[in-house]
This record gives structure tokens, sequence and C-alpha cells, in this order.
């Protein structure tokens, strides 16, 4: 019998041998060494801070990338998460309390800024602060509407909210004149409503919209990563280690521990679990298709979370269906991944398009991943860090892709990132250093877009200058939107999926009453595009009418508008793009039908028109578009007016 290794009696007999234990003597002394010279493996960075403009300094790109200084101490503390409203302002979460909460007795010393006006070299010229006396905020979601106060018909409500088997978000939009900012955020113990009501760029009343949540076990593990879907509603993270039972106005309970995701109306109406486990998540974005993306620490970098699905967590079981597929075999170094985005735009090089950029605050990088799909299901295929630097202080908490086209980073900047790791009260945690950054591209500033139909009229104001070459792509997009309805529609098909997003969700939150006679759904066969669309639909799902009409057919959605025939035209489209999105409001007709037993009393269920369409994509040769089905047909059967409608 072969036998391999020696024991332990043989160890010892090595050991006392003076050769081979001054060798082991040295090998010991050179590893301590190399740990102490990479001053990124330790959890407590040996090194000083460094100035903004020094940080600056020692950031790794590629090439043609540029990286410019948004904001940095003392106008920003320790950034939490970031969100753009529809004019070009980032709002930020800062905390200077983390990781303790300030005490009852005590005010507490957190905030919301507003950075804004960026100058060519980033910077903000204009800081503001919108609310203070937060504690430890983190999730943050800005828009504006014309009500302070929800009427019962608006986006969201379920009581009362419509006639019984009419669409499902018949009459919804928050309407109404003087339009005023609001701010949906997360603050212990409860995620609240600011508002400005004078218009003087300061939050003068506050509401509390659900809560409380749990916080107590761990302030790592808190709510956070608020994300507003195709379909109106505010997703969230639910962190590590704590435990939540909360309601919405509508009584439904949620009940969560540790790792989980939800969603929310943002006026309060009610919340939703969207999916189950996971450890600790921070960053949620979405992608063209609908798509919902997360980043996690300790199990998998990165999800797509199936509404309903199980992921894994500590020690936690799934539903008995198994976990979610994986998407990712690689964990890019790192327990810690905070801040996700998808690369949705046209302004960086072929080659960056469909990557998903995650933050890595334990080796201070911003990981890149190209997705590609098998059938249905999304593969991050490892390339190259796309940022990494020379100072170990450099923590990436979020990621967001401006209006601009260009890359936001939050930069927890500290010597001290891990919660665990190293004791909470241990001095050399930072609490004054913060700092955010943008990266553009210039390489290609001038060139020509890639995407179909590039020669088509842009939205005015996603154009280039009139200093550069017609037909020409700009190095940034200006930061706002139009603040005109015809504008808003225009930007529906913008090659940036941000601008699509604000475009519509100001469409729907500001002209709730005028968007439906101003969008005009024409039937795809009569599209002037009708032969490249029949001819290359995967290509064609990128042009800018296709982007516009998966989002049109969303917008006229949530206010109630969508007929039945536009959704029949749409479910019969050749291009995928549309098709998903299609079957996505089927999905969530099917929830709200199960959610109100008023619509199930009266069998509001699905006509018999639409599920003809539905069923025929089951032998869609695309295979979200059967994915997309098959979820539409599973929440067709939770309820049994569904089930019993006539075929």
């Amino acid at each position: 019998m072969t036998t391999y290794g020696f024991g332990i009696a043989q160890g010892r007999t090595l050991l006392r041998q003076p050769r081979v234990l001054v060798q082991l003597i040295g090998l010991l002394m050179l590893l301590l060494k190399t740990m102490a010279a990479n001053p990124f493996a330790e959890n407590v960075r040996p090194t000083e801070a460094l100035t903004p403009e020094l940080e600056q300094k020692s950031f790794h790109l590629p090439p043609g990338f540029e990286i410019q200084l948004v904001a940095a101490e003392p106008d920003i503390a320790k950034p939490m998460n970031l969100a753009f409203d529809a004019t070009g302002r980032l709002w930020v979460t800062t905390s200077r309390e983390y990781p303790f909460p300030a005490p009852p007795d005590k005010p507490a010393r957190d905030r919301i800024m507003i950075f804004e006006d960026f100058g060519p070299d980033g910077r903000a010229r204009k800081v503001t602060k919108f609310a203070d006396g937060l504690n430890i905020p983190i999730g943050v979601y800005p828009f504006r509407s014309g009500e302070s106060t929800p009427n019962p018909s608006r986006e969201g409500s379920t009581a009362g909210a419509r006639a019984v088997g009419s669409p499902p978000g018949r009459g919804q939009g928050w309407g109404g004149t003087n339009p005023t900012w609001k701010c949906v955020v997360w603050s212990i113990p409860n995620i609240w409503l600011f508002e400005d009501t004078d218009g003087d760029g300061k939050a003068d009343k506050k509401e509390k919209l659900y809560g409380p949540f749990g916080w107590e076990r761990d302030t790592h593990g808190m709510n956070s990563s608020f994300t507003r879907g195709f379909d109106g509603w505010l997703y969230a993270t639910h962190g590590y280690n704590n435990n939540t039972d909360v309601r919405g106005k509508d009584g439904h309970e949620v009940k969560m521990n540790s790792g989980n995701t939800y969603r929310i109306r943002l006026d309060g109406a009610r919340i939703e679990q969207n999916t189950w486990g996971q450890v600790n998540p921070f960053g949620l974005c979405f992608d063209a298709l609908g798509n919902l993306y997360s980043a996690d620490c300790h199990s998998e970098p990165v999800y797509q979370l199936l509404r309903g699905g199980s992921y894994p967590s500590f020690g936690k079981p799934h539903d008995g269906l198994g976990f979610a597929p994986s998407m990712i075999f690689h964990g890019h170094g790192s327990t810690a991944i905070s801040g996700i985005v998808y690369y949705e735009d046209d302004l960086w090089p072929e080659e960056y398009r469909d990557n998903i950029l995650t933050g890595n605050v334990m080796t201070s990088r911003v990981n890149r991943d190209a997705v590609t799909f098998t059938g249905s299901t999304p593969l991050a295929n490892e390339r190259p860090d796309f940022v990494s630097t020379d100072d170990p202080w450099f923590r990436p908490v979020n990621l967001q892709l401006g209006p601009d086209g260009a890359l936001y980073i939050a930069d927890f900047y500290n010597r001290i990132i891990g919660h665990y790791e190293v004791p909470l009260t241990h001095p050399g945690r930072d609490r004054e250093r913060g700092r955010i950054w943008r990266i553009i591209y210039r390489g290609n500033s001038g060139h020509a877009s890639s995407l179909p139909e590039a020669k088509l009229p842009a939205p005015q104001s996603s154009r280039q200058t009139a200093s550069q070459l017609a037909g020409k792509m700009p190095a940034l997009r200006p930061l706002a939107l139009p603040n005109n309805l015809d504008g808003l529609i225009a930007e529906l098909g913008s090659p940036n999926l941000t601008r699509r997003m604000l475009a519509m969700n100001e469409n729907c939150d500001r002209f709730p009453k005028e968007v439906p006679s101003r969008i005009k759904l024409a039937p795809w066969r009569a599209s002037p595009l009708y032969f490249l669309w029949t001819r290359d639909p995967i290509a064609a799902s990128t042009s800018p009418l296709a982007l516009a009409h998966a989002h049109a057919i969303w917008l006229l959605e949530r206010l109630g508008a969508l007929k039945d025939r536009d959704l029949q035209d749409s479910l019969e489209c050749p291009l995928p793009l549309i098709r998903v999105h299609a079957l996505r409001i089927l999905t969530e007709r099917g929830i709200h039908t199960a959610a109100n037993p008023a619509i199930q009393a009266a069998k509001g269920g699905l006509k018999p028109a639409l599920r003809n369409r539905a069923v025929a994509a089951l032998s869609h040769p695309d295979a979200l578009v059967q994915r997309s089905r098959r979820l539409a047909g599973f929440r067709e059967h939770q309820t049994a007016s569904w089930v019993a409608a006539p075929r």
C-alpha cells in the first residue's frame, strides 16, 4: 500500500534537525513579512490617510477612463447610499454615528446631503443639507410629486383604488400641482418620508412610512439600496442578523430575519417580501430586461433575484424547491461586496456593455464581470478589475450609473471597514473623512455610437453639444432631464437606463393625467423598422423605439391606462425585450389580483385574448420570454379567479 505524507513522530524527528527548523522559521518570517508588506491584507490598514487629491492620484483604471472628485470632507462625512433625481442632483446619506447609533437622550448627527452643479472636473459646486438629525441613514430615494397627502386612487393603494375587475393600477400616479421634493430614507428605526413643502431646498416635514424595523442586533445589517423598479415599487435590502415584523397601511405583514429583499409603495400603503435569504445584501440594480440583481456578503458576490426565490444564508434551509440558480462562481477575493451597477449605456467601449460592476470594500477595488446568458440564466464572467488603488483606505460602498453616463462611487474612506473583524470600539475607526468619485470615459469622445439606429434623432437633453460633430457621442450626457412632458417622453428611448427610469417615474409622479393622452403605442407591425425588428430582433431590442415602447407600456400600466389590445400587441412582438416586459406586466396583474379579495370575488382575472398570447410565449425561441411566461402563469394560478377565467 502506498503511503503519502508523514506521521506526527516523523514530524517531530524532522523538527529536531537544526537545518529543517531554520528553514521553517525562515519560511514563517517570510510569510509574516509578505503580509506586513501588503496593507490590503490587514483588517486595520497600517497606512495613514491621504488627502483627496493624493488619493485621486493613487487610482488605476483601464486606458481612456478618468476619475474625478465630486465631493469630500468637510462637505461629507461617511457616505452610505447614492441616488440621482431627475434634475441631475446627487442625494447622499452620510453618517458620523456609525457603528454606534445615537442614544435616545442625545441628538443624532447624520444627514441627507444634495450635491449639484458639477464642474468640468467633476466637483460639485453647490452643496445643500436637505435633512439632519438622522440616525445611521442608509437607503435613500428622492422624487417629486404634486401631492403631499396620498389619495386612495394613487399608485400603490389597494383599498378602493379602482373599480372591481378593472386593470390593476387603474388611476395610479401622484398628480396634483406645485410639485414638491420628497425623499424616502431609512433612519433608525423607521423608513421615513421627508418633504420640502416650501421649496427652500430643506426638508420641513417628516412622516413615518414603515416601521419599526429591527436594528438592535447589528447596525451594519439594516435597510439600504432603495431602487425603484419598472413596476413603480421601491425595492430594498434587509441586512444581516436583525429581526423585523412590519406592516403597511393595508395591514399586510412581512417578517424578516437577516438577509432578505422586499419592496414598498412610496405612500406607505403596502410592503411585500421579494426574496428570502442572502447573508447581508447591500446593493440592487436592474438591467434593461427588468432583471433584478443584488450584491451580497459572505455568500456569493452577485445574485439575480427571482421573485419568491430562496438564496443561501448562514445555516438557513431553502424553501424545499432548492436555492435559486447561482450566476457567479468566483468570489473576487473577498467576503464583503457592496454596491452594484449593471452598465446600460453606449458611452463606454463595447467590452463594457452588459457588465456588472461591484464595490469590493475588503480589497479596495471595483470588480468587473461580463454578463452572458445560457438560456434564461445569467453568468458573471470575471474580467480584470475596473478600479484598483495604491491607497488601502479606499472603500467603495455604493455605486450608481449617473444620468450623464458616468459611474459614481461612494467612498467610505476608512482605516477599518469590518464590523466583526475589528472591535467596534477600535480607536482607528475614522468618522470624519468620506469621498464621492465619478469615472468617465474620454477615449471615445466624438466617436460614433455603436447601437442600432444611432443616426435617429436623439432626445434633446441627451444630444451632444453643438461643437461636436453630428452623430458623434459626447464624453458625458447632461445630468438633468427635461422639465416638460414631451421631453420626458422622449427620454424613454435614451440609451442610458438611469435616464429612462427617471423619465418614467417623473411622468408617472408629475403628469399622471396628461400622460395617457400623449403616449400613442403604434402596433409594432406599423413600425418603420418592421423589417429590422423581424430580421434581427435581438439587435433591434436596443433601438430607441424598442426601449421607449417597453417603458411606455409600464408607464401606462402604472397609470391604469394600458389597454388590453396594446398589451396583446406587445405580447405578439418579435422583440424579446418587449415580450418580456409585457409578460412581467401580466405577472404584476396576477400579484395584484392575489392580494385583492374584491377582484377575486368579481372574477376579474385574465382575459381570454391575453391568456392565448401568454400561452403562445411558452414556445417562443427566447428562453427569458419562456421564463417570464412561466412566472406569469405561477402568479395566475395563485388565485382561483385566474384559474377559473374562461379560456
